[in-house]
């Protein structure tokens, strides 16, 4: 089905193997990382990484740092379950993205890795007048998960 013409079964194909991500084994979705069609490399990429396993994360990076990238917000919120370091480069890129809502998810999600090396860039975003108001209080609540203990969420 991840193959067929008609794009209407492509779509439902990977919507099921992204909604199956949490019941199925992660080899399951090594042959899609492989495809051709880039939107279904991303899909198990993203299978992949909720399912805390990290081999498709050179896919989510790269869609990350891609404005047209697909499913950019929920590749962010992906991402960052394997906890790899490279992840944290790509958060910082992404705090500056055009897309407010990219902008508040890889706000928060410095905050939960607890990346403290960030807080300066997080102090300037949470300062800056012009940034919309969503993304300066993500970047308030970044700087406070900055400042609790490790295991507190």
């Amino acid at each position: 089905m991840l193959s067929d013409r008609d794009s209407y079964v492509r779509r439902f194909a990977r919507r099921s193997l992204l909604e199956l991500a949490t019941r199925s084994t992660p080899n399951a979705y090594l042959p899609a990382l492989q495809s051709k069609d880039r939107t279904t490399q991303v899909v198990a990429a993203l299978a992949l990484a909720r399912l805390n396993d990290g081999r498709g994360l050179d896919i989510l990076l790269a869609e990350v740092a891609n404005p047209l990238g697909i499913e950019r917000v929920e590749v962010v919120k992906s991402a960052v379950r394997v906890k790899d370091p490279r992840i944290v480069p790509a958060l910082r890129l992404a705090i500056a993205d055009p897309d407010p809502e990219v902008r508040v998810v890889a706000l928060i999600a410095l905050g939960l890795l607890r990346d403290k090396d960030s807080a300066p860039l997080l102090q300037k975003i949470f300062s800056d007048p012009s940034s919309p108001k969503d993304v300066r209080l993500a970047a308030a609540k970044a700087l406070e998960l900055l400042s609790q203990p490790p295991n507190k969420p």
